[in-house]
This record gives structure tokens, C-alpha cells and sequence, in this order.
């Protein structure tokens, strides 16, 4: 088994940008219950 170090890479950025996604939807979804309860 001889992996590519850019694979590694690879499977990092989208660790991250996978990870990076999720907090922007929680961050997405607080901002609207904020919103919610302002009205």
C-alpha cells in the first residue's frame, strides 16, 4: 500500500472544508433562531 502524499492532502482539505461547512450551517442556523426570536 504506497499512498501519494498528495493524497493525504487531499483527504485533509476535505476534512477541513467538510468540518469548516458544518460550522457554517450551525452558524447559519443560530443566526435564524436569533432572528425567530426577534419577531
Amino acid at each position: 500500500e504506497n499512498k501519494q502524499p498528495h493524497d493525504e492532502l487531499m483527504y485533509a482539505f476535505y476534512d477541513c472544508s467538510y468540518i469548516s461547512g458544518y460550522k457554517n450551517r450551525f452558524q447559519n442556523f443560530i443566526k435564524y433562531l436569533r432572528e425567530m426570536g426577534d419577531e
